[in-house]
């Protein structure tokens, strides 16, 4: 988010998942399930998966 100039908020709205779910994961309250970290990756254009082999 910081490295592409987005608040919670916007991004919640390019991607479909909740404000309080992106400020959740972010605070490590929660783990985002696999459909949230298709939808952040997909509106931030980056793969949020360590380790993954492209």
């Amino acid at each position: 988010m910081r490295e592409r100039g987005l608040i919670a908020n916007c991004l919640a709205a390019a991607s479909g998942v909740r404000r309080q779910a992106i400020a959740n994961v972010l605070t490590g309250a929660t783990w985002p399930n696999q459909l949230t970290i298709a939808s952040l990756e997909a509106a931030l254009d980056a793969d949020l998966r360590p380790g993954r082999r492209p």
